[in-house]
């Protein structure tokens, strides 16, 4: 029997010096065999041993003093912790065959020690399993919820009456599709366009000086100053190229039968390419550029956004979610979304209405911000904010719902529904739908003043929502079928969500539809594309609230005819020769310029008559009459 309990002795002690991590366990055991009298190794200071000459039963009487947590620190402290819960199963078996204490005891304070961090034991007495003060442990907020069974027993937030009217904040019944275009890239901007776009060339120029000596006829060369009418046709040419697409920009001006189009009209291919390869909305040498992640296409990008919100009222339901603009090339704050239609890209944030899919804001993601603790939630409340207290519902997909959102909308007078992740609500039983039954639905609510909904529905899968403005009231749904018409019951706070959640999605179809089909290494061209397309769709969805039954691709072609307001003057081709007033050079015979009045050996016979002789002088004369002459 004493052998027995010195068996049982030994692998509880090895059991602690496995906790403390001394290293080898067969040198330790070794030790303990030799020095009874003596402590465990290098920890004796931890653990007290009986003397050899105790008898059994007052081993058996005796505790063992666990090492108190202040004997430990930093990463030996947090291994304890781990490797107690794990040890402790075996160690309450050993003790309870042993007599030292109820194993029912043991297990309570098992649980203790694993949910308890911060003991509030004096630490300088030895600590024992079964003295672990019991402490009252933190429930997280919104841990536990109430189920709802009547529609009284939840009334949701008090919303401000919504008493705007959903639609263009001004009347543009009469106006041209390429008007409504220019609310948004207006007058001004274009200028601003063309000045940076000069800008940029000078400042181009400046540093290429070396180059262009020896390469007198390169692009950048030969680049002349754009104006306004010069980049409104070049812009009509560049979305004109998202209806009438070729593989290269070189095809959209080929002589061939097959390729030929208009683009030679307007402007030439030389030219078009040198705008398309120089067009810029920034100063480069501005010290923010360095700093600023969106420098290249701030300044645009945040003009178009006021213009945006400043043009159109939203409806009582507005839509937050994001999109992306297709781009593969090297940029920081690329995105990879698994489940999008375009997978690589840059990560756009939107904020639209509800019913007609109108763009009012949107932010585009340029990687995560330390200072911010929340980003999702700060995102959401810049995008709403010049929304709050007029009557709002904002519906958002799990990406953005959390129970704080929640509140937060709630203060801001916003009311707020979205789909939710499991993992957001503390109560798992709850979160994964527990024992609800295809079709059936459950309502809950938090314990404190009925602040936050959570419904449950179980149709193929469990659905969640989380609202704070929604109702405990069912619709009654009819499918129809192949044979026959099912009646479906569903939350009305599901679907409604359903039918309201869309207008990002809608959006972000009606610009990518006509997208620019070219690929460009520089993302800010990437960008300025896409901004451009928004534009388009926004005056789209303004033109058919007067004209419903308006298609989308005409509507962009009456942009696009807006633009290319005239076709470029064509150029004549002269073959008049200048010829010398005495071909054998015998006498140096002269007569007057008609162009400047002074004596020239030269003339031209097709321009002259029987009676008189055109003469003109070498080189400038004979271009500028000639010019005068045929109006080029």
């Amino acid at each position: 029997m004493e052998d027995l309990h010195q068996t049982e002795l030994e692998n509880i002690t090895n059991l602690y010096q496995s906790s403390l991590g001394n290293g080898n366990h067969e040198e330790e055991e070794s030790k303990v065999g030799d020095e009874r009298g003596s402590d465990f190794g290098s920890e004796g200071s931890r653990l007290e041993v009986f003397l050899e000459n105790e008898s059994p039963g007052d081993r058996a009487s005796e505790r063992f003093r666990r090492p108190d947590e202040s004997d430990f620190s930093g990463d030996e402290l947090i291994k304890k912790r781990k490797i107690d819960v794990m040890t402790d199963e075996t160690e309450m078996d050993t003790q309870e065959r042993l007599g030292i204490f109820d194993s029912q005891q043991t297990t309570l304070d098992v649980v203790d020690r694993f949910f308890v961090q911060d003991s509030t034991q004096d630490t300088s007495q030895p600590t024992t399993a079964a003295a672990v003060p019991e402490k009252k442990k933190k429930i997280p907020r919104f841990l536990s919820w109430t189920q709802l069974n009547k529609e009284s027993d939840y009334q949701g937030i008090p919303l401000a009456p919504y008493l705007a009217t959903r639609g263009p904040a001004q009347d543009f019944s009469q106006h041209h599709p390429y008007e409504i275009f220019s609310l948004y890239i207006t007058e001004e901007l274009k200028d601003y366009m063309t000045d940076q776009t000069n800008l940029y060339v000078t400042q181009l120029k400046a540093k290429r000086r070396s180059y262009i000596r020896s390469h007198k006829y390169c692009r950048i060369a030969c680049f002349k100053d754009i104006n306004k009418d010069e980049l409104e046709t070049f812009l009509g040419l560049y979305l004109l190229t998202s209806i009438h697409t070729m593989r290269e920009y070189k095809d959209y001006y080929s002589e061939s039968k097959l390729l030929k189009t208009n683009y030679c009209k307007y402007m030439s291919r030389e030219r078009f390419l040198a705008i398309l390869s120089f067009i810029h909305l920034s100063d480069n040498q501005n010290p923010r550029a360095q700093t600023d992640k969106l420098y290249k296409v701030r300044y645009f990008y945040e003009y178009v956004q006021r213009q945006w919100a400043y043009y159109y009222q939203p409806g009582k339901e507005i839509n937050i979610d994001e999109g992306m603009v297709p781009f593969t090339g090297r940029l920081g704050f690329l995105q990879y979304i698994k489940r999008k239609p375009h997978k690589w890209g840059i990560k756009v944030f939107l904020l639209c209405d509800s019913a007609s899919a109108y763009c009012l804001k949107s932010t585009i993601y340029t990687g995560n911000d330390t200072q911010i603790e929340n980003q999702t939630e700060a995102l959401v409340k810049d995008l709403v904010h010049a929304y709050q207290n007029q009557g709002h519902v904002l519906y958002v997909d799990n990406f953005y719902t959390t129970i704080s959102l929640m509140l937060e909308m709630r203060d801001m007078g916003i009311g707020c529904t979205g789909t939710f992740q499991s993992k957001r609500i503390a109560n798992k039983i709850i979160a994964k739908g527990g024992d609800i039954k295809k079709g059936e639905t459950r309502f809950y609510s938090n314990n404190s003043a009925n602040e936050v909904m959570l419904c449950l529905f179980r149709d193929r899968m469990l659905v969640k929502v989380l609202t704070n403005c929604g109702s405990l009231q069912v619709a009654t749904k009819h499918i129809e079928d192949k044979n026959k018409t099912r009646i479906k019951h569903v939350p009305k706070v599901l679907d409604e969500y359903n039918m309201k959640a869309r207008g990002v999605d809608r959006s972000n179809q009606l610009s990518l539809e006509f997208s620019h089909p070219h690929k460009s290494t520089k993302w800010w061209k990437v960008l300025f594309d896409y901004i451009l397309q928004v534009c388009m769709a926004n005056a789209f969805i303004i033109y058919t609230h007067y004209h419903p039954k308006t298609n989308h691709k005409s509507f962009i072609l009456g942009i696009i005819e807006g633009l290319l307001k005239q076709p470029m003057k064509k150029k004549t081709k002269i073959f008049h020769l200048p010829e010398y007033l005495d071909p054998d050079m015998k006498s140096m015979k002269r007569l007057t310029c008609k162009n400047c009045n002074k004596l020239s050996q030269f003339w031209c016979k097709e321009c002259s008559t029987a009676s008189w002789k055109c003469s003109l002088c070498m080189p400038e004369c004979w271009k500028a009459y000639h010019e005068n002459l045929y109006n080029l």
